[in-house]
């Protein structure tokens, strides 16, 4: 199952590479994982180091392409950014709160696994 995984990753980098949109390889492999996770299917399993060695790695990548240009089109636009943020910082804990008041439970939410 893991090759089958691999395989579909590969694949979806190259297609949404063919279809010009940007960080194909990075936007393929997530969709794909992210399915085979929601539908229960084995995802491969890393250490904790090399998950966090990824996610620097990555994050190293993503602030190289933030030029002078990205930053002045944030500031002209700020106000959506602020509701974006807010949305992405403020949306777990209402999901959570709301979570808990309809399950009555205090561990509603399945925390990943590392």
């Amino acid at each position: 199952m893991k090759l089958v995984l691999l395989a579909l990753s590969v694949l979806a980098g190259f297609a949404l590479g063919a279809l010009g949109l940007p960080a194909a390889f990075l936007t393929g492999p997530l969709l794909v994982a992210a399915t085979f996770s929601i539908t229960n299917r084995p995802v491969i399993r890393f250490p904790v180091f090399l998950y966090r060695l990824a996610q620097s790695v990555i994050g190293v990548m993503l602030s190289f392409s933030i030029t002078a240009k990205s930053l002045q089109t944030i500031a002209a636009n700020w106000v959506p950014v602020i509701a974006l943020v807010s949305v992405l910082v403020v949306g777990p804990f209402l999901v959570q709160v709301v979570g808990r008041r309809l399950v009555g439970s205090e561990d509603c939410i399945q925390k990943p696994e590392f």
